[in-house]
């Protein structure tokens, strides 16, 4: 989970580690909050490990109506993206332009499921499959 706090105006970086077991896929995204118009805006949001740089992309940039008030928002994505394992971190740069706004941002980056079985779930599968012919097999010899 990202959570950055309550925001103060003018400039910030904030960072948010996380580690990655085994290489596989992952998704995320985080969203701004504010309760005044274009008051917490992402200047760049970058996911790292040291070695490769994955951009994050701005996907929506809206203001809406919430219980009569305007609220303004970006949404900043992680497509299906593979990440090798080791530490990333992610590195949001912004600016919070009102300091009588409390503005945030929230959100979460998780593996996806594999679709394709591991290649050791092969080889447990043709394990399996020759202990039952061996076993067919004798059956049958000894009938």
């Amino acid at each position: 989970m990202i959570e950055s706090g309550n925001l103060k105006k003018g400039g910030f970086e904030k960072q948010f580690g996380f580690t990655v077991a085994v290489e596989q896929f992952y998704s995320g995204y985080f969203r701004t909050h504010s309760k005044q118009s274009h008051d917490v805006l992402i200047s760049s949001a970058v996911l790292t490990n040291g070695t490769e740089l994955i951009a994050l992309k701005k996907s929506v940039d809206e203001e809406e109506l919430a219980g009569g008030r305007k609220v303004s928002y970006e949404v900043w994505t992680l497509p299906q993206t593979r990440l090798s394992a080791g530490d990333w971190k992610l590195d949001v740069m912004g600016e919070d332009s009102n300091s009588k706004a409390i503005g945030s941002f929230a959100g979460s980056f998780l593996p996806l499921a594999n679709a394709v079985p591991e290649p050791q779930s092969f080889a447990l599968a043709g394990l399996a499959l020759a202990g039952a012919l061996i076993a067919h097999r004798r059956r049958r010899k000894q009938a």
